[in-house]
């Protein structure tokens, strides 16, 4: 197909090929770290318990991961249809041409290097608390400048090496909150699970939107199995099984955690804690941390609060490797510089590109230090852009898999059309979730912050234009 060759740009295989032994195992669990499950279930929870439907959270979980495994479902089928490197910007391209794809690739470079910075200082904060309750003072900017350098470091190397300190991370967190899920069965038995809080009354109570709206935000990241099929020993069959079991398992894991939560809480008491929430902010804070201290005692909410800190860390480490591989990918098909799109010969790893992100990470945030602006200010804004830009790529690329399936008759309805079209309407009516409360997930109230995502357009136009341009080059 011709949208293939053109992504190939015109370099030799030697001089821009990534290799690694990732397995569909391993895959899955660097792609589980973007979302960050431990951090984003302490950080996400409680504000959506707060400011969403309260009890019915786990519902609301429950949906947003069933509409995500059907349009995962859909994308790993696209996957294994369309193998190589570029995860979106590439399913775009083939399926809708090069302009569209040229768009897709500048919005989702945009997002995903939006995100790595605002990991960047979340993980020095989070790092920071954590250190503190050890007696440990240097500031947080001293971490957020620590955590550059040791990002920066596994970056340039081979995968296989970020592989052996994320994977161990991801497996502690999931352990850390099945022990809290048995914990609270052992305290409170059946009533850990109410049948209350999945009853529709209770699920599509007011606030579900923006429930839906923090719930899909804390799935960002599971969609980027794609983008490590160079690295893969099997890619046509790692990267769709392991997109399928990412997005399974942190749904199953956020249900659970999530349902025996406000088990926990007790479901008559949700309302009232809601209510104080609103008001005080260390209930937002420490709601989620204050189930770790009651049911497995102080030290364990201390190791949860260090365990916190390393699950931003890894968060931060993936969400680094995914924007790099989207410059890596960019820059061998001739979008970007070309040296972006050159491996080292060495490690096998896109360690230029690496070393480009690294440097617009820290620019911006050495800025933020600088400036002296808030952290946890400035990450709520910059992550909801972030996620807003994922979303909506998410949508277009479920809709590209129904077209592309749909265009050559495959016989798969339910793989490749019926699921993904679910996917498709299970994410677009979470997308306009999202912008009919954007307020709530950026934390701001400025006019401005919030019309943040119409930048996307203008993103997505340059794009378009200047893939006009490439192609009208390439046709010459």
């Amino acid at each position: 197909m011709e949208e293939l060759s053109a992504l190939s740009g015109t370099s030799s295989p030697e001089d821009s090929s990534l290799f690694g032994t990732l397995g569909t195992g391993a895959v899955a669990l660097l792609t589980i770290s973007a979302a960050a499950p431990l951090g984003a279930t302490v950080a996400v929870g409680p504000v959506a318990v707060i400011f969403g439907n309260g009890a019915g959270l786990p519902g609301a979980f429950l949906l947003t991961g069933l509409f995500l495994f059907c349009f995962a479902v859909g994308y790993s089928a696209l996957a294994a249809e369309i193998p190589g490197n570029g995860a979106f910007y590439r399913y775009i391209t083939v399926v809708f041409g090069h302009r569209v794809g040229m768009g897709t690739a500048c919005v989702s470079l945009a997002s995903y290097l939006m995100m790595t910075a605002a990991l960047a200082t979340l993980t020095g904060y989070f790092v920071d608390l954590s250190a503190q309750s050890f007696g440990i003072h240097i500031g947080a900017q001293a971490w957020i400048i620590m955590s550059m350098i040791a990002v920066a470091a596994f970056g340039i190397r081979n995968i296989d090496v970020a592989a052996k300190v994320v994977v161990p991370l991801i497996i502690c967190e999931f352990g850390a909150l099945s022990i809290l899920i048995i914990a609270i069965v052992a305290h409170k038995g059946i009533n850990s699970f109410p049948v209350e809080a999945v009853s529709p009354s209770t699920v599509f109570s007011p606030g579900f939107g923006i429930s839906v709206m923090f719930a899909l935000s804390a799935f960002v990241g599971v969609e980027s199995a794609a983008l490590y099929s160079a690295e893969a020993k099997n890619p046509k069959t790692a990267i769709p099984r392991a997109t399928i079991i990412a997005v399974g398992l942190v749904g199953l894991f956020y249900f659970i955690t999530f349902w025996a939560f406000i088990g926990d809480i007790g479901i008559d008491h949700v309302a009232a804690i809601a209510q104080k929430g609103l008001t005080d902010v260390n209930i937002q804070q420490s709601l989620f941390l204050d189930s770790f201290g009651k049911n497995l005692g102080p030290i364990a909410e201390k190791i949860i609060s260090l365990m916190i800190a390393t699950s931003s860390f890894a968060a931060f480490l993936s969400l680094h490797n995914a924007a790099t591989r989207y410059v890596f990918t960019l820059g061998d098909a001739r979008i970007l510089p070309r040296r972006f799109g050159v491996a080292s010969a060495k490690a096998g790893s896109p360690a230029t590109a690496s070393i480009a992100v690294s440097v617009f990470v820290a620019v911006v945030t050495l800025a933020l230090i600088i400036s002296r602006v808030d952290y946890v200010t400035a990450f709520a804004p910059t992550i909801a852009l972030g996620t807003t830009g994922i979303i909506v790529l998410q949508g277009i690329v479920a809709f590209a898999t129904v077209f592309y399936f749909r265009r050559r008759k495959d016989p798969r309805i339910f793989t490749t059309f019926i699921l993904p079209l679910i996917g498709f309407i299970g994410i677009c009516s979470a997308f306009f979730l999202t912008l009919s409360n954007y307020d709530v997930l950026s934390g701001s109230s400025s006019t401005i912050i919030n019309s943040m995502p119409l930048v996307f357009i203008l993103i997505f136009a340059y794009g378009c234009i200047t893939g006009r341009g490439r192609s009208e080059k390439n046709a010459s």
